[in-house]
């Protein structure tokens, strides 16, 4: 993986009390996990649903989420906020041979606008599969938002 042209420092997590560590931040660990998912995507199958719990939860807790840039994405809904932000804070740290993979992820896991008219909203597997899509699409507009494009 080339250098970046900016890298995130390292950040404090508090594992437990009295105990903390820097570690790599969020988008840093987000990337990485694409990577080494597109690299071996049988056998790194727990990369892609810590990544979904990325979309789900990453920034929760901030003013962020309440962002004009969140707003100025139009988003179908502000559940989906949370992988923008993601794909916003990826997109400036990615090479351009990361963009590629990042790309290529994208491409392998997205579903066309027609099949996801077929997913059922009353079936839990497929709105699960909804909601990753919609996920999905909002972290590609994070990266492009971020990058210009």
């Amino acid at each position: 993986m080339a250098s970046s042209t900016f890298l995130p420092e390292a950040v404090p997590f508090s594992f437990a009390e009295g105990v903390t560590y820097r570690v790599a931040p969020p988008p840093v660990i987000a990337l990485l996990k694409i990577i080494v998912f597109t690299d071996d995507q049988h056998g790194r199958k727990k990369d892609l649903l810590d990544l979904t719990e990325s979309f789900r939860r990453y920034d929760e807790a901030s003013d962020r989420i309440f962002s004009d840039e969140v707003f100025a994405a139009e988003l179908e809904d502000i559940d989906y906020a949370n992988a923008l932000l993601l794909g916003m804070d990826v997109g400036p740290i990615a090479t351009d041979e990361e963009v590629g993979i990042l790309s290529a992820f994208l491409q392998s896991q997205s579903i066309s606008d027609e099949e996801l008219l077929d997913l059922g909203r009353e079936d839990i597997q497929q709105r699960e599969a909804l909601r990753f899509q919609k996920q999905l699409r909002a972290f590609r507009k994070g990266i492009e938002q971020s990058r210009g494009g």
